[in-house]
């Protein structure tokens, strides 16, 4: 997979992050890591799924356009599962671009993956 450089924004309430990051390319995903963390992102765009995964956590988020789908933590130390009720908003794909707004146990979240240049 081709390396690019991509721009990361997560946004809610509580929080307003957004970094730039070498991520690797594919024709379904694109495949990061979050900066000074060892978390692995990965953003299937055939399945419209986020997934990130380190040590202590396992997160798989599903979006399908106004319809109410299942997030599910898993906290790897307990070997327990969360499930969490996910309503997408807003989903714009431009290319390899993404725009997310959804919403988390009615906590809202904007998410965007900023595809910028070929490394």
């Amino acid at each position: 997979m081709p390396k690019v450089r991509a721009k990361i924004t997560i946004a809610s309430k509580d929080q307003n992050n957004a970094y730039e990051t070498i991520a690797l390319l594919g024709k379904e995903k694109i495949i990061y890591q979050e900066p000074d963390t060892k978390t692995k992102v990965t953003f299937d765009y055939a399945n419209n799924k986020l997934i990130r995964n380190n040590e202590e956590l396992n997160m798989e988020y599903e979006f399908n356009l106004l319809e109410k789908t299942i997030g599910i933590i898993e906290v790897k130390s307990l070997k327990n599962y969360l499930n969490l009720n996910i309503i997408t908003k807003e989903y714009i794909k431009e290319r390899r671009n993404i725009t997310l707004t959804f919403l988390v146990e009615n906590e809202e979240i904007n998410y965007k993956i900023e595809v910028e240049e070929w490394v």
